[in-house]
């Protein structure tokens, strides 16, 4: 059964693409119409982060926009939970084209009931695509009111479930799963392993 909240953020402001990232394609698809094809049929709700008019349509999807400007990622979580009536929401950046259901249900059911699951990848932790209950909120403030923009500045107010490689090992794709397209060279790439 459906339930919980998808928060995609989808807000940045692409410095390195030089582009709106939400709007790059691959094999003809909007990044970030392909995010919301992979999770929101996993969740009751969907919420798009962003501070531009991406100009596609996202039936069902609620836009917000950041309520602290400049804030980063920290900021675009922060306005999902926010807006989110959920407890249970699933936060991933609208630049992660490889993202699947089974790694998103993964994480969600190892959250437990930690505030924050997040999965270690080859790169570190990845709190992009993790999960977050709605709780955080507190702790997200008390982190921006204090002038820190880091996702991790609140992990040390809240309970933290890291989930392990292995813990995800099993789960076809995951090898991709977490890559990020910030850059031209990182789209090349990820077309190559789309197939396109």
């Amino acid at each position: 059964m459906k339930r919980g909240t998808a928060i995609i953020l989808a807000g940045g402001k692409s410095r390195r693409m030089r582009r709106d990232k939400a709007l790059v394609t691959i094999l003809g698809e909007p990044l970030i119409l392909r995010i919301v094809r992979i999770v929101a049929p996993l969740f009751e709700s969907l919420i798009v982060v962003t501070n531009d008019d991406l100009g596609v349509d996202l039936a069902g999807a609620i836009f917000v926009h950041d309520s602290v400007p400049d804030q980063g990622p920290l900021g675009g979580i922060h306005a999902g939970l926010t807006a989110s009536r959920s407890e249970d929401n699933f936060v991933v950046a609208c630049d992660m084209p490889f993202i699947n259901a089974e790694v998103v249900e993964r994480i969600r059911s190892l959250r437990g009931k930690a505030a924050v699951a997040l999965p270690e990848t080859a790169d570190g932790l990845e709190p992009l695509c993790a999960a977050y209950s709605r709780s955080c909120l507190p702790a997200v403030e008390e982190a921006m009111a204090a002038g820190k923009r880091r996702i991790i500045a609140f992990f040390d107010r809240v309970e933290v479930r890291e989930i392990s490689r292995a813990e995800l090992a099993d789960i076809p794709g995951v090898e991709y799963a977490f890559l990020n397209v910030n850059t031209e060279s990182d789209l090349e790439a990820a077309i190559m392993i789309a197939g396109g």
